[in-house]
């Protein structure tokens, strides 16, 4: 372990260029799986039987609770039903949800009521936990919300999701809206193991058996205190087909020494490197504003469009409810002139209102550097300025959401 700092980083580009390279290769693989492509490359993942049995027989529990105390955990699939999952037990009777389906669909507030009603076994009423992607408890909840669903009436004791940016207001919105707290999940699908959002702390902490560092985005050298790359390995005995090693994950963290009893190391994600802004020149990171504190600021103005999304669903009439903000972040330098340009698209025609315009920009740039320290702190330096350019709507054509893997 303490060699390991010395070991270079490795890329998804140089897996890419040699696959056969970095898999073992007495090994055959048994599972393959693959990345979501956000990131414009898809990485095929190899998994060996010896792995998928050490998996298997590690985390088999061998006191299995009673029925009336074993949780049912709603795992609930709607934009990626066709993902291959490395199959593991689970700590609970697992129920699949399918929101593709309009059976089921027609069915969601029966399962929320009484969840153990669908698991194998004596239906005795137990806890229950919703886990799924952010964007499929957002189709979730405006589905019950359209049929006027009594949320009191859901035995749901907990929500827990992966994959999108959880904003304090949509933390809010969910709290509220089921009566039960959410716990943010971060993973990457080349990685077995998850990073959690503790109880006790509310920081984010690595599974035991993954092995976390950070380093600069820049130099690669490592970081104890303050932001950073995330990079992961992950060794046998749950690892053996395809071993990732100082794997870079692209994402920026923040990470800290923590008070807490159930790890010290704790970290909060600040999403994607290429979708966060840099100042050149800036010492550290170089980062002065991060893709989740920009989203996190930004979605709490009602004024600003989002996307529409999963149009298919019949049964939802506003589907920019499911999209993501429209906006756009770049950084214009010339001359040794920085400035930080953010496009957003609004909900109305600007011009049209162009007092209701300009307190909108006012009061976003104020939202935007009370989020960031570094960006406030560069501004009132004179290293930078922010200009903030509002848009109709229908300007924005195209958004990638993906803050996070």
């Amino acid at each position: 372990m303490a060699q390991l700092p010395s070991l270079p980083i490795l890329k998804k580009s140089d897996i890419l260029m040699r696959p056969e390279a970095f898999r073992h290769i007495s090994m055959e693989p048994h599972l393959i799986q693959h990345t979501s492509g956000t990131s414009g490359q898809i990485l095929h993942v190899h998994r060996s039987k010896e792995e998928l049995a050490a998996i298997e027989s590690f985390f088999s529990k061998s006191d299995e609770p009673t029925d009336k105390t074993t949780p049912v955990i709603i795992s609930i699939l709607g934009s990626t039903t066709d993902a291959i999952q490395t199959p593991a037990p689970a700590v609970g009777q697992v129920f699949r949800l399918n929101l593709r389906d309009p059976t089921w669909r027609s069915r969601i507030q029966d399962v929320v009521r009484a969840p153990w009603e669908y698991v194998e076994g004596t239906h005795h009423a137990r806890p229950a936990v919703i886990v799924g992607l952010e964007s499929d408890l957002r189709v979730l909840t405006a589905l019950l919300r359209e049929c006027s669903f009594d949320f009191s009436s859901a035995s749901i004791s907990s929500l827990i999701t992966s994959g999108d940016v959880i904003t304090r207001r949509l933390r809010r919105y969910y709290e509220s809206t089921w009566r039960a707290p959410l716990f943010d999940q971060y993973g990457l699908s080349e990685i077995f193991g998850s990073c959690n959002q503790c109880g006790v702390c509310g920081h984010l902490h690595p599974d035991p058996h993954v092995i976390m560092e950070v380093v600069n985005p820049i130099s690669s050298e490592p970081v104890s205190d303050g932001v950073g790359i995330a990079v992961f390995t992950t060794l046998a005995p749950f690892v053996q087909c395809q071993p990732f090693i100082r794997y870079w994950s692209g994402d920026l963290v923040e990470i800290s020494e923590v008070s807490c009893p159930v790890d010290l190391l704790g970290f909060r994600l600040l999403g994607r490197l290429y979708k966060s802004v840099s100042l050149p020149g800036l010492t550290g990171s170089g980062i002065v504003l991060s893709a989740i504190e920009a989203y996190d600021a930004l979605d709490d103005f009602s004024e600003i469009a989002s996307s529409g999304m999963f149009k298919w669903l019949w049964e939802i009439k506003d589907h920019s409810q499911l999209g993501h903000l429209k906006f756009d972040l770049r950084m214009d330098s010339d001359r040794g002139s920085h400035t930080l340009v953010a496009t957003i698209e609004t909900r109305f025609t600007p011009h049209l209102y162009p007092e209701q315009s300009e307190s909108l920009k006012f009061r976003i740039r104020d939202a935007l550097c009370k989020r960031s320290g570094s960006l406030r702190e560069s501004i009132q330096a004179g290293h930078m300025s922010l200009r903030i350019n509002l848009k109709p709507p229908g300007s924005i054509d195209s958004f990638m959401p993906d803050m996070v893997e």
